[in-house]
């Protein structure tokens, strides 16, 4: 579990043309994250005690390798979208690390 800030979401849509975009959602709020073996859950905390469920990211879809920037983001690409995170550089790495693992099995 740690807390991040989503710096950028940016997932794929049509639209109004049908042309294929991609959009940024909810940067610069702050989730608490949990890593779990096959998936991370995305939840937005209510009065410092309460968790609510915004989002599942699926750890088999992932595409690429995560990495943390040059700008100490964890970046996070599957078939979806781009996710960057930022917090704790120690969170960071140990986040990367344990996301890459899951990826080799």
């Amino acid at each position: 579990m740690a807390n991040f800030r989503l710096q950028i979401l940016s997932e794929p849509y049509v639209d109004r043309s049908g042309e294929m975009s991609a959009r940024r959602i909810g940067v610069g709020t702050v989730y608490r994250f949990f890593l779990f073996n096959d998936m991370i859950l995305q939840c937005t905390i209510i009065m410092n005690k309460d968790l609510k469920v915004n989002r599942i990211y699926r750890l088999a879809t992932r595409v690429a390798p995560a990495e943390v920037t040059c700008d100490s983001e964890l970046r996070i690409v599957d078939s979806e979208g781009i996710l960057y995170l930022k917090g704790d550089p120690s969170d960071l790495r140990r986040w990367a690390h344990e996301i890459n693992t899951r990826l080799e099995t």
